[in-house]
């Protein structure tokens, strides 16, 4: 059948599975192929060996919703599965193939499982024989999406999971693959600090190695500029993320938004450590470099100090924390110098993830 040999547009999906990780992190611009390769190889996987696999929603809800646009999708954009008939069931996929008769019923199998992310406990009820692939879309998730959030301990959430579906005891080997698919959404997030990212990747290809081999490719690709010019100028929604500045260039040309290498700088030593603020657990210092006049945060503080520990919410308060109001002189300082510009951070991942503190505080 033609599905065997044809090629994957856009992204480079072949090579990508050329590498056979454990983990791969597929990162690149809107309607590069990221989706629709996976598409078309879990159907080669179910022609060619009746694998099946699962596909992640983070919440119920978004599960109830979107499971049914999955085999829409696969009609629409797979010309040679366009016959196939698919039926959702639960949370169960089937698939069959076209009828040689007219009035022959279909024969179902089962082809995939959808569940939710932060279900592990439910999800093992479930049997999981013959998955290869988990996957995972949006893994990222844009900052002004006013309707998705990261659930708590995400990282965990997807390994515990993972560890439900496959199986695996130590020393064995397992053939579940894992796919986290996403656009460039911001350098603070739960899998970046799982896989320690602190800056923006490279492009191109690099592994990720857990002190144990290697467990994660990260692909992160960089599309032509003729990609990214025609879909900026001769597409729609392209033309309308244009408009919008910084973030819409990001999803047109996979770039991070946001991040300006020009505020990266580390903390000098002659800088005075002046207070630590806590957001949302995490622990940022401030310091103050006062021969230049700079104001730089770092996630280091000082072993010892007596200098006051601020919250800005009150889940982050503990003993001896001072919960700080937002119009008090302390952040009255602070949003002074992220308005003059005199804040410089010690990576571009502390920069994004304190931009949600600037935010909260009323910096735009």
């Amino acid at each position: 059948m033609e599905s065997n040999t044809k090629q994957f547009p856009f992204v480079n999906w072949n090579r990508i599975f050329s590498f056979d990780a454990p983990i791969t992190f597929v990162m690149t611009a809107r309607n590069r192929g990221k989706s629709y390769g996976l598409r078309l190889q879990v159907l080669r996987d179910w022609e060619n060996d009746g694998s099946i696999f699962v596909n992640l929603y983070r919440t119920k809800d978004d599960l109830k919703e979107l499971k049914f646009s999955f085999f829409d999708e696969c009609q629409m954009k797979i010309p040679e599965y366009r016959n196939y008939v698919f039926e959702v069931r639960g949370n169960k996929g089937y698939i069959a193939e076209p009828s040689k008769k007219e009035g022959d019923k279909p024969v179902w199998q089962l082809f995939c499982l959808f569940l939710v992310l932060g279900d592990s406990q439910r999800s093992k009820q479930h049997m999981f024989a013959n998955v290869k692939r988990v996957i995972l879309d949006e893994a990222l998730i844009t900052k002004d999406d006013p309707y998705k959030r990261y659930l708590p301990n995400e990282w965990k959430a997807l390994s515990n999971l993972i560890s439900t579906i496959s199986r695996q005891l130590p020393g064995e080997k397992t053939k579940v693959r894992v796919y986290l698919l996403c656009n460039p959404c911001g350098l603070y997030n739960p899998y970046f600090q799982a896989f320690g990212i602190t800056d923006i990747p490279p492009y191109g290809e690099t592994w990720i190695n857990d002190g144990n081999g290697k467990l994660i490719l990260f692909f992160n690709e960089k599309p032509p500029d003729s990609w990214a010019e025609s879909i900026s100028t001769n597409t729609v929604a392209g033309r309308m993320l244009a408009m919008s500045g910084d973030e819409g260039r990001a999803m047109n040309e996979n770039i991070f938004a946001g991040v300006n290498e020009d505020f990266i700088s580390q903390v000098p030593k002659n800088a005075e450590f002046q207070y630590a603020l806590v957001f949302k657990k995490q622990t940022f210092g401030i310091w103050i470099d006062w021969n230049e006049g700079w104001m730089h945060i770092s996630r280091k503080t000082p072993k010892k100090t007596s200098k006051p520990i601020y919250v800005l919410q009150k889940e982050d308060a503990r003993l001896n924390y001072l919960l700080a109001k937002k119009n008090s002189a302390v952040f009255r300082g602070l949003a002074e110098a992220a308005y003059g510009g005199l804040i410089r951070y010690e990576s571009q991942a502390i920069q994004a993830e304190f931009a949600l503190v600037l935010q909260k505080i009323g910096v735009a």
